[in-house]
């Protein structure tokens, strides 16, 4: 190993700079062949894939154009105003309504016969359930609402 440490630094400083220069070159090669050639293949693929769906997406426009569009005039007037105080009778009870500024908690105390059609009622009217919880009480079902509002969306 001395012997060619040795030899490097006898030999002129052009033939070094060759053989650093061919070396450098070499290494380049490799990491623009093993790195930076398959990413402009994927990045070349990837923009033909952007095309493509461009021109699907333009191809579908006039398609889209031709159907009705359901306005937000329409689908507030079919539903009704939310009120807690609805949900009582029929064996349903109002255990509490905490508002909030996009919602509310709801709870009731149901039988289980009236559980689906609270769902129904909740559908109809201007709320979103985001979750709820089922729990028995007695022999009913407490039945706890997280609400939101549509206006809040």
């Amino acid at each position: 190993m001395e012997h060619l440490i040795q030899r490097w630094l006898a030999s002129r400083p052009s033939a070094r700079l060759a053989c650093w220069s061919t070396v450098a070159g070499i290494i380049g090669l490799a990491i623009w062949g093993l790195m930076v050639r398959p990413a402009s293949r994927q990045c070349a693929e990837l923009g033909e894939l952007s095309l493509r769906a461009a021109r699907t997406n333009a191809a579908l426009w006039p398609e889209a154009r031709r159907h009705p569009r359901i306005s937000a005039e329409r689908v507030t007037k079919d539903s009704q105003p939310f009120s807690p105080l609805d949900f009582q009778g029929k064996g349903t009870r109002l255990v509490h309504w905490k508002p909030q500024p996009n919602g509310g908690e709801l709870a009731l105390s149901a039988p289980w016969s009236e559980i689906p059609a609270l769902f129904s009622r909740l559908a109809k009217q201007a709320v979103k359930v985001t979750a709820f919880t089922l729990a028995p009480e007695g022999a009913q079902l407490r039945l706890s609402l997280q609400l939101e509002t549509e206006r809040a969306q």
